[in-house]
């Protein structure tokens, strides 16, 4: 009776541990936890009204470097909401991107350069100095569609 008794009480002692064990576990936040609350810190901190952020469809994309993806809402100076905008994080090297200003700079670069990408190899010979930041802007511009692409085109499916 004893034994059965001690039995008993081993078994359910061992349950104990194991359920501690396993809130414990339970406890530890995931990488992609960690990886989000990273890229929320940092778009924080870009914001005018940090507290005022919120977020919605935030993911761990399936590239290589694991960048998060998401949409924040944050307030403005006047202190009115502004609406979802898609932002971009990348853990590596802490690039933030926000679309709605990429597509607004983009949009500045084509209309200073007269609407269209110039070809850097035309006109080498004797540039006037506007040809020279003409096609300087384009590059620059040309540049950051790549990194527009890269951040919301290429990959965003993975959030929505």
């Amino acid at each position: 009776m004893a034994l059965v008794l001690l039995m008993a009480l081993g078994a359910n002692l061992s349950d104990a541990a194991i359920k501690k064990s396993v809130k414990k576990e339970a406890a530890k936040p995931s990488v992609d936890q960690v990886l989000i609350e990273k890229a929320k810190d940092a778009i924080r901190e870009k914001l005018k009204d940090p507290e005022s952020a919120q977020f919605r469809n935030v993911r761990v994309g399936a590239e290589d470097f694991k960048p998060v993806r998401g949409e924040v809402n944050a307030k403005n100076s006047y202190g009115g909401y502004i609406g979802y905008d898609k932002f971009y994080f990348n853990p590596v090297d802490h690039e933030i991107g926000f679309e709605r200003s990429m597509i607004k700079t983009i949009e500045d670069g084509i209309k200073a350069i007269g609407g269209e990408l110039i070809d850097d190899d035309t006109e080498r010979d004797g540039d006037s100095r506007v040809n020279a930041a003409r096609k300087r802007v384009s590059r620059e511009t040309r540049i950051l569609k790549t990194k527009y692409t890269k951040m919301f085109l290429n990959g965003w499916d993975v959030v929505n």
